[in-house]
């Protein structure tokens, strides 16, 4: 069985609140702390 890939899409969405990277709050985590990935693939 073969397939022919006409295209790749790939969104990312990474869910980061920056005040705990540089430490304005230190009730906020530091870097992400979600990450959405949606991949969409076309074939011929």
């Amino acid at each position: 069985m073969a397939y022919s890939i006409e295209s790749v899409r790939v969104d990312v969405r990474i869910h980061w609140d920056f005040r705990g990277t540089m430490g304005v709050d230190c009730d906020v985590p530091v870097g992400a702390t979600g990450i959405e990935m949606r991949t969409e693939v076309k074939l011929e």
